[in-house]
């Protein structure tokens, strides 16, 4: 599915006191939902846009060439 997963919610303290449905991979999701890393185990949530993802490749990209340039 497209999209990218959100950044984790969880830490290991607050898994031990919720619960909720876990998923395997995107198709046991329902809709446009992906099966992402909670930071407690995998559950299907809503996907961020992807273009953020290469919108800071990006940005770190060019960082990196106008370090190597010395500028």
């Amino acid at each position: 599915k497209p999209g990218v997963c959100p950044r984790r919610q969880y830490t290991a303290e607050m898994c031990a006191r919720i619960s909720f449905a876990l998923c395997a991979d995107d198709s046991d999701c329902t809709k446009d939902e992906k099966c992402c890393n909670n930071g407690c185990g995998r559950q299907c949530m809503a996907p961020v846009a992807g273009i953020l993802y290469y919108i800071v490749l990006y940005c770190i990209i060019i960082l990196y060439y106008i370090i190597l340039q010395g500028c």
